[in-house]
């Protein structure tokens, strides 16, 4: 909420989920990774996004891992909600 402009909120949504996506096994398989970029890949939401789409198209898909990585996602969604409500109140407080 510091920032007042929309091209300034794209420029910064920009800047951290293009890294993002190219620290994913979303463009190269992780096997061919150097390995400190498997160790970031395990923390990337956007590769836990991808992984568990991958196996949940797969003929047999391991439910486990969809669901503990769709869970992942899910609970970093309601922080991100809850975190932008307390942000949305506190800057209505200030204005």
């Amino acid at each position: 909420m510091l920032v007042r402009r929309r091209e300034s909120i794209i420029g910064i949504n920009t800047f951290l989920l293009l890294p993002l996506t190219f620290l994913s096994s979303s463009f190269m398989a992780p096997s061919r990774m150097p390995s400190w970029m498997r160790h970031i890949v395990d923390f990337n939401p956007v590769n836990w996004a991808m992984v568990a789409g991958r196996s949940a198209l797969t003929a047999e898909p391991d439910r486990w891992l969809v669901l503990s990585r769709g869970g992942a996602l899910l609970v970093l969604a309601a922080v991100a909600v809850w975190l932008s409500t307390r942000t949305f109140r506190s800057y209505q407080k200030s204005v």
